[in-house]
């Protein structure tokens, strides 16, 4: 009788964790959960290493995340990506966010995919694209800014996502 009790409770257990987590598909995230902000850093890192230019990129807003669960999880992250005043010999990953955001630079537009398995402590950028996107005065305009607000509401409406 107590073998049956745990069965029971192990199908529900299976139960739960397949109706909230399907293996192979893609869910939405919130773009302002820990593990989103930590993939979205990560991407913008990388990329700002892979770049011919002088100046540290820095991570500026994550737009929308969706994961899935493969042999460990697969992120695919859209953000923005600013050019800082930092030259990437002055500063490190972890003092990036001292610098400011050049003025006179383009804001990247950026959709990246990272493979995590976090019992390995192993992430890896599998492809990226970046394309110009808002000049600084224009991203940064209070307009700018509420139009994005709405367009996160919107899509936490559509993808019953919380903002």
């Amino acid at each position: 009788m107590l073998y049956h009790g745990v069965l029971v409770v192990l199908v529900a257990c299976l139960l739960q964790f397949a109706s909230t987590s399907s293996v192979g598909g893609w869910k939405s995230v919130e773009n302002m959960d820990h593990s989103i902000q930590t993939i979205a850093k990560f991407a913008s890192d990388v990329i700002s290493d892979r770049s011919n230019s002088y100046y540290r990129k820095k991570l500026i807003h994550v737009h929308l995340a969706k994961r899935q669960l493969v042999a460990g999880w697969k992120y695919n992250v859209t953000f923005d990506l600013g050019t800082t005043i930092c030259r990437k010999n002055e500063v490190s990953e972890d003092t990036v966010n001292l610098c400011t955001v050049s003025q006179n630079q383009v804001v990247e537009r950026c959709t990246a995919t990272v493979w995590e398995r976090p019992w390995l402590k192993e992430r890896q950028l599998l492809n990226y694209q970046c394309s110009p996107f808002k000049d600084y005065a224009n991203y940064f305009s209070e307009a700018n800014v509420a139009e994005d607000q709405a367009q996160h509401q919107q899509m936490a409406l559509e993808n019953q996502v919380p903002v």
